[in-house]
């Protein structure tokens, strides 16, 4: 999994480097009614000529929406129907790692303890929502994470169960647990409650994907196919992410990013994303920090535009949770506390 820490740092430290600031961004007459078009009525951002010339770029080619991780998935697994809420056994994971791991010093798990056993009854079930277990109350308590090294070793746990059954002649259990793993990683990405929970179910399924077109490849079954255009998907959205999130979200020297994480917070489709924005402009409000999340530099009316928006999302954002969470973020948050919890994003667990 270093592949997406080189990419994630590489993405912020080429920005900072390429965007360091530097004068305002004056741009033609028609560049700026381009650009007040397809901003819209939102009235949180400044004239273009007011942001430095890294802001403006940013503010400008900002991605929008929802990043595609599913189109496929039903033609490899179809879709569970059971009734309930698949996160009443995620949400035991953390409680059973202990006991499953194969050694104290390693993050690999039991492919036959209670872990594993707990996710073969939350494929059967249709619907997951983590926000009972990990986000029941963003205005009274702190935010908890799922914690990403124990998910992942459980995935990779389900894939070595299904390499198991195939060692043993056991075709058929050994398809159905690949795809077990599959619908593991759609259920974290079905309503993902953070961006961590969205990347999390994104790699899970790109590890599920890739495993099974291989197996499928050893059988000479023509879902192979399917298999890899969906590992293509996946690979795909994964770039995306990583340059949304490291390049539109993550650039903090000199506020450069400020204004594309306005733009995520208010315009974004996807809950997710807002809500990273959001947690990324409770930074901003305290200043620019450096890689290390520690305040480098200030710029008071930086600041206050940052402040704004989040007054503004705490009362005008669509879902209530994310109101909840820029009124949290208002209050509590801290660029100590942000690193906090977004260092598992980072610190990849090795394979």
């Amino acid at each position: 999994m270093w592949r997406a820490k080189i990419l994630f740092l590489a993405a912020s430290v080429i920005g900072g480097i390429i965007f360091s600031g530097g004068a305002p961004f004056h741009a033609t007459r028609a560049a700026e009614a381009s650009d007040a078009a397809r901003w819209g009525k939102n009235e949180l951002l400044p004239p273009l000529k007011e942001m430095t010339m890294a802001q403006g770029i940013l503010a400008r080619s900002v991605p929008l929406g929802k990043i595609d991780t599913d189109t496929g998935i039903e033609k490899l697994t179809g879709l569970p129907a059971g009734a309930g809420n698949a996160a009443d056994f995620y949400g035991k994971l953390e409680e059973y790692y202990a006991a499953d791991r194969v050694a104290p010093d390693k993050p690999a798990v039991k492919t036959n303890g209670a872990g594993v056993a707990a996710i073969f009854k939350a494929v059967a079930v249709r619907d997951c929502s983590l926000t009972p277990q990990y986000y029941p109350a963003l205005t009274s308590a702190e935010i908890k994470q799922p914690d990403l090294v124990v998910f992942l070793a459980y995935a990779r746990a389900l894939i070595d169960r299904a390499k198991e059954l195939e060692d043993q002649q056991n075709v058929k259990g050994a398809d159905t647990v690949y795809r077990c793993a599959l619908i593991f990683g759609w259920h974290l990405t079905q309503h993902p409650e953070s961006l961590l929970v969205e990347t999390l179910g994104l790699r899970v399924k790109a590890l599920a994907a890739n495993e099974y077109a291989r197996f499928l490849q050893r059988q000479l079954d023509p879902r192979e196919k399917f298999a890899r255009e969906y590992f293509d998907l996946l690979a795909h959205a994964e770039n995306l992410l990583e340059r949304k999130l490291g390049y539109f979200l993550g650039n903090t020297l000199a506020f450069n990013s400020l204004y594309s994480a306005v733009r995520i917070a208010t315009e974004d489709a996807d809950p997710a994303w807002r809500r990273e924005a959001i947690l990324r402009l409770g930074v901003y409000r305290h200043g620019a920090p450096g890689s290390d999340g520690k305040i480098i530099f200030t710029d008071p009316a930086k600041q206050k535009d940052a402040e704004a928006a989040l007054i503004y999302l705490g009362e005008k954002d669509p879902e209530a949770t994310n109101r909840q969470l820029a009124v949290w973020v208002v209050n509590k948050l801290t660029p100590e506390l942000f690193l906090h919890l977004t260092q598992q994003r980072v610190n990849q667990p090795q394979k």
